[in-house]
């Protein structure tokens, strides 16, 4: 049997792992709601200022991207 040390790293290392998770599920969702609503700001908090996306038809800063796609969108 494994130790209580032990057995807390893996319920930490697991609470770790679903936070990251939701984390993740999070901006997912945003993107998907700021790009529903045309939400140029709130489709800007989904990536860092620096960000690179690649959509194919576009490459390049990812606010850059925001500013492009969300008039398109309209």
């Amino acid at each position: 049997m494994p130790s209580i040390e032990g057995r807390l790293e893996s319920v930490e290392r697991a609470l770790r792992d679903l936070r990251s998770r939701e984390a993740i599920r999070d901006v997912i969702h945003r993107y998907c709601r700021a790009a529903d609503r045309c939400d140029l700001e709130a489709f800007k908090t989904c990536y860092w200022p620096d960000g690179f996306d690649d959509h194919g038809f576009f490459g390049g800063n990812a606010w850059e991207f925001c500013d492009y796609v969300i008039p398109v969108l309209r």
